[in-house]
């Protein structure tokens, strides 16, 4: 037989379903799935239907630019939410289309949390087929790398997200041939560390001020400047770094165990820093421990599943 929610979880799905958005976030913020009563996935379809508009939304710059948008804790919030019911449920999908669309965005948090409910689907093929593939494949690639160039450099995993003494070097974004530019214009962005401001809008605004950055290379430009920003602190790199494993563990899951080879190729020691990342878990931050958790599991599925 069904299992019914108890009247409480009723109301509560009820709740999230209908209240006022300004009221969601802070609903969201206090709600701890695991520790429901598993109930009928169905109960929770009239929730994630808000949940999917929401993504949406944020996905899609025109909504986005809205007076109503939602904004990007709310987005963390749901998609924290959204992975904690998938693996409460295992029989919900998850919205493994908008998850995709969210990978185009340029904030880490939300990246991480889309990343994440990717790994907890099953291989879809809303990733593996159609026109937007090749242009998912090439973004799970970047993020993998930790941007383009890695901020993080030739640095291992473990060092980077253990070492508080580890510094990042000076910023640096490759400017696209295509873009036309005058002999007198650098093919190469580059910026001091010791000279660069902490916020990473304030840094692009003055790199546009003094370079020209065709309109359709800024969104690419701003997620460089995230990456590279939050890897100047311990915290911020173990956000990187799981980002960065997190789109591996999604690339080889997602994609297909073919991208495993290329990441091999690009990074000959993976397999042994994940090693060593499992041996330290206790020192590389929850986030990027989960993220390793996640990685080698895709790896020991593509090669052995």
């Amino acid at each position: 037989l069904a299992l019914k929610p108890p009247a409480s979880q009723r109301r509560a799905l009820a709740e999230l379903a209908e209240c006022p958005q300004a009221e969601l976030l802070l609903r969201l913020q206090e709600l701890k799935v695991q520790r429901w009563e598993r109930c009928v996935a169905a109960n929770w379809h009239a929730v994630l239907n808000r949940f999917d508009d929401i993504l949406a939304a944020f996905a899609d710059p025109v909504r986005r630019a809205a007076p109503d948008a939602p904004s990007e804790e709310l987005v963390c919030e749901v998609l924290r939410v959204v992975h904690q019911v998938v693996f409460l449920h295992q029989e919900l999908k998850g919205a493994v289309d908008r998850l995709r669309d969210l990978l185009q965005c340029s904030e880490l948090g939300v990246l991480l949390g889309a990343l994440r409910c990717l790994a907890a689907c099953p291989p879809s093929r809303h990733l593996q087929s159609g026109h937007q593939a090749a242009l998912v494949e090439r973004r799970l690639e970047v993020l993998a790398c930790g941007g383009a160039p890695g901020v993080l450099g030739s640095t291992s995993f473990r060092e980077a997200c253990s070492s508080s003494e580890w510094c990042v070097g000076d910023f640096e974004f490759e400017l696209p041939s295509s873009l036309g530019m005058e002999p007198s214009e650098p093919s190469v962005l580059k910026v001091r560390a010791s000279e660069a401001p902490q916020d990473p809008e304030t840094l692009q605004a003055q790199l546009l001020a003094s370079h020209n950055v065709s309109e359709a290379f800024r969104p690419a430009l701003l997620l460089q400047l995230r990456l590279w920003c939050r890897a100047r602190s311990l915290e911020g790199r173990r956000e990187v770094v799981a980002i960065s494993l997190l789109a591996i563990c999604n690339a080889v899951k997602h994609v297909g165990p073919g991208v495993l080879q290329q990441f091999l190729q690009k990074r000959p020691g993976l397999l042994s820093e994940l090693c060593d990342l499992l041996q330290s878990l206790h020192m590389i931050g929850a986030d990027a421990g989960v993220a390793a958790l996640r990685a080698t599991g895709a790896v020991l599925d593509s090669r052995f599943g």
